[in-house]
């Protein structure tokens, strides 16, 4: 499972969603180094690999995040992918930690864009598993 969810351009595609890797990682194609450039609607997301440890973990940061073009003040604390092997499964947990820093409405744009990631994470998920 860690080799389909770290193949980051096929993973991280689908009906509204795509991603392409803009640099390679320093010793694997999707690793530590790599920075992946993912483009869901409206948004899109810059993020560095920052730590790669397979089969059990990977960690990134989003770098830049833009709506419609227009960088959003945006910051990451923390992105990690966590897998662990099972009986007959593998267990999969994602946090991600961030901050949207607008005046007034900052908690609702981060509520409503952890929702919207959950979801679609959550249909990436399930398609991998079908795989």
């Amino acid at each position: 499972m860690f080799a389909r969810i770290s193949d980051h351009e096929r993973f991280l595609s689908g009906k509204q969603l795509r991603c392409t890797l803009s640099r390679f990682g320093t010793e694997q194609r999707n690793g530590c180094g790599a920075v992946r450039e993912i483009t869901a609607g409206m948004l899109q997301f810059s993020e560095l690999i920052t730590a790669f440890a397979p089969p059990d973990h990977f960690e990134y940061q989003i770098t830049a995040l833009r709506l419609a073009g227009v960088r959003m003040p945006f910051h990451h604390v923390l992105g990690r992918m966590q897998l662990t092997g099972r009986a007959d499964a593998t267990e999969v947990v994602w946090q991600s930690r961030f901050r949207m820093r607008v005046p007034l409405v900052g908690r609702l744009l981060e509520r409503r864009l952890a929702k919207a990631v959950q979801a679609s994470f959550r249909q990436i998920l399930a398609r991998a598993a079908k795989d």
